[in-house]
C-alpha cells in the first residue's frame, strides 16, 4: 500500500508524532546517526502539539494508520507559546522582506520535519513538503 499524505486527524496521530519526535531527538540518537541522517531539536509537550494542531494543519505521512513522517507547521501568533522558538520569531521582527519586516507579512512556519528511519530515502520528505502546497494561512 502506498503512503498517504494528509493532516493529523486524531489524538492517536498526534501521539505518534510525539513518539517519532522523541525517538529522533538530538539527545536520544547516536552521533553517527546525527551526522548522517540528522535529528530534531525541539520536543513538544502534549499541550504544545495540541495548540499547533488546533491552529494549523499538521502534515503527516501514513502507512495505513501508522505515522511514518511529519512536517509540523505553526502560525506566527503561536510563537510566544513555545519557548524554544521565541528567538526565531523575535528575529523575524528585524528581517526586512519586500519593503516591510518579515513579521508584518502573512506567513506560517513549516518547521520540524521528521521521517521514521525505515522510510528515509524514499521521497517522504518531498511528499510532506508538497502536501503543504494544499494549505495556506
Amino acid at each position: 500500500m502506498p503512503l498517504s499524505y494528509t493532516t493529523a486527524q486524531t489524538n492517536y496521530d498526534l501521539r505518534q508524532i510525539l513518539a517519532l519526535q522523541a525517538a529522533n531527538l538530538k539527545t536520544n540518537i547516536p552521533e553517527d546517526v546525527k551526522k548522517s541522517q540528522g535529528f530534531v531539536t525541539v520536543c513538544h509537550s502534549w499541550e504544545e502539539i495540541g495548540l499547533l494542531h488546533r491552529n494549523t494543519p499538521q502534515i503527516v505521512a501514513k502507512d495505513g494508520d501508522q505515522v511514518v513522517g511529519y512536517a509540523l507547521a505553526m502560525l506566527p501568533s503561536l510563537g510566544e507559546y513555545i519557548s524554544d522558538l521565541k528567538p526565531m520569531f523575535e528575529l523575524f521582527t528585524r528581517i526586512p522582506w519586500r519593503g516591510k519586516m518579515l513579521s508584518e507579512s502573512n506567513y506560517y512556519i513549516m518547521g520540524q520535519i521528521c521521517v521514521a528511519e525505515a522510510w528515509r530515502g524514499q521521497g517522504v520528505f518531498d511528499g510532506l513538503y508538497q502536501q503543504h502546497h494544499h494549505w495556506s494561512p
